[in-house]
């Protein structure tokens, strides 16, 4: 049942089983350690005192014919009175001792029936090996119960979220073919006669298929993301040549080497994108925008636009750094999911009328 659900579980709704079964699982863990502790120092002091019952009567057999057929790890001896108390059932260390007096057998002398540690060793390893064999009986029957509940648990909002999903698809399908004629119709006019306001109408509608294609990726991170081996450095080529066109004004410097990493080759054009995008959107005069590698594994991309004062925003998904900065907290926070997804850890650094630069730690993309 659960490798034919798991099958068309989504890339989330996985995550969210394994997450839902693991922590079943820990707090079960937990309780059945905490009373599989109860029970073992409960049942400890039942050994204790049944040790107690049985060396009372070897010593009580000792008393009457002077001798007692113990066991092996349990021997009787007599001793002066003054070194240990009597009558009475003490640990000395590692073994037990029953202390009684000897009476008519010598009445300055007790009777002492040790018990070895070997002895008492062994059948508390008995008693803690029927305790595990319990507890990981128990565990098995616990972890088909969390599968069953993390299964029906998870139907309602796997209904909800396929729903969610086809609402998403089917806009994202509607909307590029309108997008798309527009934009094909728009730049016949703008061939036709150079005007200011095409050129608006071109720029919102570059801003309209770049929201076109992050929902897309975002879309396919959720279902089943594809991975594969790629150079860094041509493909932060490839987004520059075609960001270029878009923006001529602003100067592109790729300071790269050649190196392999493993990802997600939509979502990390789409990470480069938004940045250098929003990098544009909010740049001052003479925009400029270098891509490199420092240490070897913290990939950046800096800018010397107008920065902004709290770096702390992208916790937050729509927080933007300035109240009039309208989009700004959108373009990021896809940014920010989308790096989470290919595993990579986002930091910013940023100075009001500075810059801003956001570094990516790759080391785990890097392919060696």
């Amino acid at each position: 049942m659960f490798e034919a659900s798991g099958t068309n579980m989504k890339y989330h709704e996985k995550q969210t089983f394994i997450r839902f079964v693991l922590v079943y699982l820990s707090i079960s863990f937990l309780l059945f350690i905490s009373l599989a502790m109860l029970y073992y120092f409960d049942k400890k002091r039942d050994f204790e005192n049944q040790l107690a019952v049985e060396t009372s009567k070897y010593a009580q057999e000792y008393r009457d014919f002077e001798e007692a057929d113990t066991p092996k790890g349990i021997s009787i001896h007599l001793e002066k009175k003054g070194k240990l108390p009597y009558p009475a059932f003490i640990k000395d260390g590692e073994t037990y001792k029953n202390t009684s007096c000897a009476g008519p057998i010598d009445r300055n002398k007790i009777i002492v029936v040790s018990v070895k540690k070997e002895l008492v060793q062994k059948r508390l390893e008995k008693l803690q090996k029927r305790i595990i064999q319990g507890m990981l009986l128990l565990f098995a029957v616990n972890l088909v119960i969390g599968l069953i509940l993390a299964y029906f648990a998870l139907q309602p909002v796997r209904k909800a979220n396929e729903q969610f999903l086809e609402f998403v698809d089917d806009v994202i399908h509607d909307l590029n073919a309108p997008v798309s004629a527009l934009t094909i119709n728009a730049q016949s006019l703008a061939r036709e006669c150079a005007n200011s306001k095409i050129e608006r109408i071109l720029r919102s509608l570059e801003s309209v298929q770049n929201i076109y294609k992050n929902l897309s990726v975002l879309l396919q991170e959720r279902n089943k993301p594809e991975y594969k081996v790629i150079d860094l450095k041509e493909s932060c080529d490839e987004v520059l040549k075609q960001l270029q066109t878009i923006y001529p004004k602003v100067v592109f410097e790729l300071a790269l080497p050649t190196l392999s990493i493993r990802v997600n080759p939509a979502a990390f054009e789409r990470i480069l994108t938004n940045l250098i995008e929003n990098s544009v959107k909010y740049a001052k005069e003479n925009p400029k925008i270098k891509i490199g590698l420092e240490d070897g594994r913290f990939f950046y991309i800096q800018d010397n636009g107008i920065g902004f004062e709290d770096a702390d925003f992208l916790k937050s998904r729509y927080n933007q750094s300035k109240k009039s900065n309208k989009g700004f907290g959108l373009g990021l926070s896809i940014v920010k999911r989308l790096s989470e997804e290919c595993g990579i850890n986002l930091q910013v650094r940023s100075k009001v009328n500075e810059g801003t630069v956001f570094y990516f730690d790759i080391t785990s993309l890097i392919v060696r």
